[in-house]
């Protein structure tokens, strides 16, 4: 499960070999979301809007590369 991104105490990993629809998670002290790669939506979880932006922005710049992590 590497740690993709960090930031102001949230990270942002992808779990190899993981099921369902590509995706990230957003793990933090107050926030755990799955996060889809190619929509951005989230499909399961609570954050705060400023960590679900800041994972969204990094997703839409990295998506080819996470698209190729998650097909690994």
């Amino acid at each position: 499960m590497p740690t993709l991104f960090t930031l102001e105490g949230f990270k942002i990993r992808l779990y190899f070999g993981d099921h369902g629809i590509p995706h990230v998670h957003l793990i933090g002290v107050d926030c755990s979301v799955t996060i889809a790669i190619e929509s951005g939506e989230a499909l399961v979880g609570v954050a705060p809007a400023a960590a679900l932006a800041t994972a969204r922005e990094f997703i839409a710049a990295n998506r080819e590369m996470l698209l190729t992590l998650w097909r690994k």
